[in-house]
């Protein structure tokens, strides 16, 4: 009896797990790996960063969703990312799930997208599970998905700020996002003030 009801708690974690894999988060899979620039919208306007974006599959053999490495840096000093990330991507509901995990140690991973060797370190032990926060899209058409973090945003102590909130879009040209970090009060402590970053898909996977 114990092995039957071992072998029924395996089977539902199973099908729980498999049940991620939505065809929006197939969709969503595909086209959120690649190279990324700001640089056309920086040379239109100078207030905004020149960043490079690059967003890599990981862990492909893994049952739980998607995976990726994302590494963003300003072109000015690319061997020093101002953001490294593991996205873990599933199901939620009929909307699509982008958990943003920490990584411990993150700057011993920089150019990590282009190195595999380096890249093959990377494993979930590296994950930083305190600091997560999540990003939930809702797919509007066969190749465009919106959405942000959900209510109430996710803690944040950068320049005063108590939380942030973040406003995205992914299409297969492009990934718009747009971040602001806000005091206690409502205040905007940090973040373009009238619209985020467009970062134009150079190449993809």
């Amino acid at each position: 009896m114990q092995h039957a009801s071992y072998m029924a708690v395996f089977l539902f974690q199973l099908t729980s797990l498999q049940a991620q894999i939505t065809s929006e988060v197939k969709e969503f899979s595909k086209l959120i790996p690649g190279f990324y620039s700001t640089e056309a919208m920086w040379k239109k306007d100078s207030t905004f960063s020149n960043v490079q974006l690059h967003i890599v599959p990981i862990w492909q053999e893994s049952k739980e969703g998607f995976w990726f490495y994302l590494e963003q840096a300003e072109v000015k000093s690319l061997q020093r990312p101002y953001r490294q990330v593991i996205l873990h991507i599933t199901a939620n509901n009929k909307s699509v799930m982008s958990a943003n995990l920490a990584i411990k140690n993150r700057l011993s991973f920089a150019g990590a997208w282009k190195d595999a060797a380096l890249l093959q370190r990377l494993t979930k032990a590296d994950i930083d599970s305190i600091n997560t926060c999540n990003i939930v899209f809702t797919r509007i058409s066969k190749k465009t998905f919106v959405g942000g973090t959900t209510q109430g945003g996710c803690p944040n102590q950068y320049k005063g700020a108590s939380y942030f909130t973040n406003e995205s879009a992914l299409t297969e040209r492009s990934l718009k996002s747009w971040d602001r970090g806000w005091k206690a009060d409502g205040q905007l402590a940090w973040g373009p003030a009238k619209h985020g970053y467009t970062f134009d898909k150079i190449s993809g996977l």
